[in-house]
């Protein structure tokens, strides 16, 4: 019996990361071991910019349109769409963490780290302020930056 309750223990410790992404919670429920091995699996943290694909359309003088593809997808998707945005907007696509050619880093793809890599993307090219347009689990990263970010978004 005493095994059984160990492995559930586990299981439940693997839910909590994968659910709630948070090394704190393990730390305080699961065993300093475990805790110490999810945490290098888990535990994330945005990615450079350089390991980010991305592509710019349009002139430098519009506002900005970020487009965010969906689950496993890619920046391609707005390919039929990009170039008539352009024509008002200076349009960001970019490949979300693990998709098309940016790097897949990391265990643990939460719409927050999603979030927290556009931060990054948009800190490295300079752009202040953007307008946020995603698709699917795109949106969800949408959503996420505009929680987290309030002041970087002119609209979603």
């Amino acid at each position: 019996m005493r095994r059984k309750r160990v492995i559930n223990f586990k299981v439940l410790c693997i839910f909590l990361l994968f659910f709630y992404s948070t090394s704190q919670a393990v730390e305080k429920i699961c065993s300093e071991d475990f805790a110490d091995i999810a945490a290098k699996h888990f535990v994330q943290y945005p990615l450079k910019p350089e390991e980010i694909s991305y592509k710019i359309f349009g002139e430098n003088n519009k506002e900005v349109l970020v487009l965010i593809h969906g689950l496993d997808s890619a920046m391609q998707t707005f390919n039929p769409i990009v170039e008539k945005l352009a024509a008002k907007y200076k349009v960001l696509v970019y490949d979300q963490r693990g998709h098309g050619k940016t790097v897949a880093e990391g265990m643990s793809y939460t719409n927050k780290i999603m979030a927290e890599d556009l931060k990054v993307l948009l800190d490295h090219l300079g752009i202040k302020k953007a307008n946020i347009l995603g698709h699917s689990m795109g949106g969800r990263t949408a959503v996420r930056f505009a929680d987290l970010h309030p002041y970087h978004v002119e609209k979603i």
